[in-house]
């Protein structure tokens, strides 16, 4: 059986009940609204998942109650807890590169922006404040603004370059 497990962004406990060998404390992030808790698969469990093409069972033992749920990766679930209110923070691994962290947080942080807006122009918009947002809360605003917007620029000339080519 999968484990519950705690992970960094945990800020409640639901505690076993005792004399219950058969069931853990399990860990969670609740912002009011939403409630997550995170599983770790053992090895044969995993094994067969990915027999199964990827298939997971979800069970909810509450008789005739079925609320949503939401099964997913963790940056599939921060995603949708975010449209609900604040989200956990995460742990910084120790000597994560740029690229990993890149990697890590992209897809859903896109994802979100995405989903988010009616028009390409609207995204830009908002990927464009949050960047000089993250410039400013560290104090490099104006000089690394002008980097950043060259380097941008850079890329998408590539981009379209390689797309007409």
């Amino acid at each position: 059986m999968a484990e519950a497990f705690a992970f960094s962004g945990a800020n409640k406990v639901y505690a076993a009940p005792s004399g219950r060998d058969d069931v853990s404390d399990l860990h969670t992030f609740s912002n009011g609204k939403a409630i997550v808790s995170a599983w770790r698969l053992t090895p044969e469990e995993l094994a067969e998942v990915n027999r199964s093409g990827g298939v997971i069972f979800l069970s909810v033992l509450s008789g005739n109650v079925l609320y949503p749920v939401f099964v997913g990766s963790e940056e599939a679930v921060r995603s949708v807890v975010a449209d609900y209110g604040p989200i956990w923070k995460r742990e910084v691994q120790a000597g994560a590169s740029p690229s990993d962290v890149h990697n890590r947080l992209s897809p859903g942080l896109l994802s979100t922006i995405v989903r988010s807006v009616d028009t390409e122009d609207n995204a830009f918009v908002i990927l464009e404040s949050l960047t000089l947002g993250v410039l400013l809360f560290y104090g490099r605003g104006a000089e690394h603004l002008e980097v950043l917007t060259e380097r941008v620029t850079e890329r998408l000339a590539e981009r379209r370059t390689k797309e007409r080519g």
